[in-house]
């Protein structure tokens, strides 16, 4: 297969996942970026970035990379039964699933698919996830600017320019793969504690 998305031409192993699954999605092989029908287990939601309003924000939805490899089968990005999918398991779970879509194909990872999210979906991840919601909340808006910090905000903006100017990974990574990443890890859930 002809990869149209050369940022996922190299991967590496340290991105591989394949913790226990939290749900099960497909792929129909329509989208714009990949022609693979196939099953897609998905083992971590994780909200990264919410605006200062809270009105919109990321949503990562982390696959098992047994079952999905961009290098190998190209993005899930643009795939229409995966995001209706998707869309089902979050409504059945308590979110706001009708408030997701795709993000851009620049931002898509090694291990999850990238999506838009507005105010209603941040609203019912709050309600769900109080405290991974406020992690991520306070991550971003806090006062860290005055201390001459970078705020994931910083980082984050600085990433998603690079990538929508066209420039490289090693110059300017994206910033789930910068040596920043740390604070990326506050949007973190750990969803395997509601498997019954």
């Amino acid at each position: 297969m002809t990869l149209l998305n050369d940022m996922h031409e190299d991967r590496d192993p340290k991105d591989n996942d394949t913790r226990v699954a939290i749900a099960t999605l497909h792929t129909e092989g329509s989208g714009l970026w990949s022609n693979r029908p196939t099953t897609v287990r998905i083992t971590e939601l994780s909200v990264p970035y919410i605006t200062e309003d809270g009105e919109f924000g990321e949503l990562w939805v982390h696959f098992n990379t047994d079952d999905w490899q961009p290098d190998r089968d190209g993005l899930i990005y643009t795939d229409p039964l995966f995001l209706m999918e998707l869309d089902a398991y979050l409504t059945s779970i308590g979110l706001q699933g009708r408030d997701v879509g795709y993000s851009e194909q620049g931002m898509q990872g090694d291990n999850y698919v990238s999506c838009d999210v507005g105010k209603e979906f941040l609203d019912s991840w709050k309600k769900k996830y109080p405290e991974a919601y406020t992690r991520t909340f306070n991550e971003l808006n806090s006062g860290r600017e005055e201390a001459g910090e970078d705020t994931a905000r910083d980082i984050y903006t600085a990433g998603r320019e690079a990538f929508k100017n066209g420039e490289g990974e090693k110059d300017n990574p994206h910033p789930a793969t910068s040596t920043k990443a740390a604070v990326w890890s506050c949007g973190w859930v750990d969803q395997s504690k509601e498997i019954k």
